[in-house]
């Protein structure tokens, strides 16, 4: 049976104006469409300001209450980065035997994102699977902007040198204990 799957890449724990504008677009589309699975990937990337809150339980919290319809819903909570997003869902939908050319799967992201997240749906989901992307855009600051280019070149260049991604995964974790 044919299963429509939404993937959430989310930002931040904080209920901030900007997320849950972000949360609101998930949810229209939600409510627009019908997914049977709704994944919400991120992980505890507030150390000193939210230690026990992790960005996909963030999500929930605002998103669950929210939804029309019964969606069940997966956090994936060790994410740090756009790749550990995508490859965190990747291997739960694997063990979950999702990952079939009868499902569809929608990710929603940033459209800053919205090229990476394409190369990496293809590069961890197959390119069986019917992948569409799904993006909005907020204000962020000025240092995401610039360097997003040149992260999307460095988490493409990870397809083929994985170390890179642990890298830039280790950079990401030690900024975030100190948020």
């Amino acid at each position: 049976m044919a299963q429509s799957i939404g993937v959430v890449c989310c930002y931040s724990p904080e209920a901030n104006d900007t997320n849950k504008q972000y949360w609101d677009f998930v949810i229209r589309r939600c409510n627009k469409g019908h997914f049977d699975i709704l994944f919400l990937s991120g992980g505890f990337t507030r150390g000193k300001s939210m230690p026990n809150v992790s960005e996909a339980a963030a999500a929930c919290e605002y998103i669950r209450p929210r939804l029309k319809s019964e969606v069940h819903i997966i956090g994936e909570e060790d994410s740090y980065t756009t790749w550990d997003n995508l490859q965190n869902v990747a291997a739960r939908a694997k063990e979950s035997k999702l990952i079939s050319p009868d499902n569809s799967f929608t990710f929603f992201c940033h459209t800053s994102k919205k090229f990476l997240i394409e190369k990496l749906a293809v590069y961890f989901f197959g390119r069986d699977i019917s992948i569409l992307v799904e993006s909005t855009y907020w204000k962020m600051g000025l240092i995401d902007n610039v360097l997003q280019p040149i992260v999307t070149l460095g988490m493409l260049s990870a397809r083929r040198w994985p170390s890179i991604a642990d890298t830039w995964r280790r950079i990401q974790m030690s900024r975030y204990a100190k948020m």
